[in-house]
């Protein structure tokens, strides 16, 4: 059965920010595999001019990478951070980076993935640090289940609070169980969006087949979006919002 890829018919889940405003076209992006990765053709590793963190800083810079159909980057986002410096300059190498694109189906296909830049002090006073750069598969599991209602504004009832905009969506995937049993239908999924933009806390509303694996698909998709987070009174602050994920085979 060939599944194809558009913004309304994404391995047969149709993507329903309920909640949201209406707002420009996100990203839409899949979540790369083994089977499906991006790889590398032009990598740049960060430089900039040595000085005192440079010395002593040593660690890692982790970033969310959105590689798009043609190989470029469409979207970063640093994930673990290292200093001021080091984080800019490694944003600013990987958006020169340039891939062959991963394929789903024998076509090109937008990719979320991370690269990981290790840093080392350099070996001889005044030298610039050591780096190497790493390219991997991020984590497929949801976030930990909330022990207690999740605390956030409500989408709905605060006066002045102007809801998030989805940037990034991650597709949800049809696992092996629930192709063969043809389920079809919809996942609602309760999302705590933080000030920073990403989803901190998930849990399923209303349930379509947990046996074939497609809540936790929802709630793994879920774990990497993306947005410009809610604000109130000009602050960002929390918010809840509910997504429903429509499972559709055609």
């Amino acid at each position: 059965m060939r599944l194809i890829l558009t913004w309304f018919l994404i391995a047969g889940a149709l993507v329903q920010p309920r909640t949201l405003e209406a707002q420009a076209k996100p990203i839409q992006a899949w979540l790369a595999s083994d089977a499906s990765m991006p790889v590398p053709t032009y990598r740049v590793l960060p430089n900039f001019a040595a000085d005192g963190a440079a010395v002593t800083v040593h660690g890692a810079v982790e970033i969310e990478v959105v590689v798009d159909a043609s190989g470029r980057v469409a979207h970063t986002r640093v994930v673990t951070r290292l200093a001021e410096s080091f984080d800019r300059a490694s944003l600013e190498a990987t958006r020169r980076w340039r891939f062959r694109p991963a394929q789903r189906s024998g076509r090109p296909v937008t990719a979320l993935i991370g690269v990981r830049f290790m840093f080392l002090p350099p070996k001889a006073p005044g030298g610039s640090p050591e780096v190497s750069a790493l390219v991997g598969l991020l984590a497929r599991r949801p976030l930990p289940a909330p022990a207690a209602p999740l605390e956030a504004y409500p989408a709905k009832g605060t006066p002045g609070l102007a809801m998030p905009r989805l940037v990034r969506a991650v597709t949800p995937e049809y696992t092996d169980a629930a192709l063969r049993r043809k389920v079809q239908g919809e996942v609602e999924v309760e999302a705590v969006v933080l000030p920073d933009g990403t989803v901190g806390s998930t849990r399923i509303l209303r349930s379509l087949d947990p046996m074939s694996g497609l809540d936790e698909q929802a709630l793994i998709s879920a774990r990497y979006w993306f947005f410009e987070p809610a604000t109130l009174n000009g602050q960002a602050v929390p918010v809840t919002s509910t997504l429903i994920l429509t499972f559709r085979l055609y």
